[in-house]
């Protein structure tokens, strides 16, 4: 199964993933094309229960579309085709009735392997919810100290450019005074 992992460090569990699989082709968005919902079930299938992280046109264009053993794919772009549509409406999916998901996948251009990663939300859509609902519970711990971890940098930096500042006009101070005592 083919994961980006999470913040965390936590990739989504492959049940996690063929239920977000299983979501995906049950939405309006597929649900009246059966082929392209057998197309992102097989794929899903091949990845998240067999391990697959390579599948090829020929392959897809035998089994998911009927076509003969050996069939030339520079003639006949089934697959290349309906991988743009539904790239297009997964994203639809995701986008809309699938925007509460807390795993979501896509399909890479160049390759037919669905790739699964948890829902990033803003971090401060995380903590004004007071809980991570979309990735593992150890993604709040890692998303606090890292908001943490920011605001102490960005109040040292504050800190410090203040002390330059004040520096800069101590300096300034003592460049013109000399200046103006030995004009007088």
């Amino acid at each position: 199964m083919t994961n980006e992992n999470s913040v965390s460090g936590l990739a989504p569990s492959t049940e996690q993933c063929w239920l977000a699989v299983e979501r995906a082709a049950a939405s309006p968005s597929l649900k009246r094309a059966a082929r392209l919902r057998a197309f992102l079930l097989y794929i899903g299938d091949q990845s998240v229960h067999h391990g697959r992280t390579e599948l090829h046109e020929q392959e897809l264009g035998e089994t998911v579309f009927a076509r003969p053993r050996g069939y030339d794919t520079t003639q006949d772009n089934i697959v290349r085709v309906s991988a743009t549509e539904l790239r297009k409406r997964i994203e639809t999916h995701f986008a809309a009735e699938g925007k509460d998901e807390p795993v979501v996948f896509d399909i890479p251009r160049g390759g037919y392997v669905p790739v699964f990663r948890w829902r990033t939300l803003p971090v401060v859509a995380v903590l004004a919810a007071g809980k991570d609902i979309a990735a593992p519970p150890k993604a709040a711990n890692w998303e606090r100290r890292l908001l943490w971890g920011v605001s102490t940098i960005a109040l040292a930096l504050a800190v410090l450019c203040l002390l330059l500042w004040q520096s800069n006009r101590d300096l300034q101070r003592r460049i013109t005074e000399p200046a103006a005592t030995q004009s007088r």
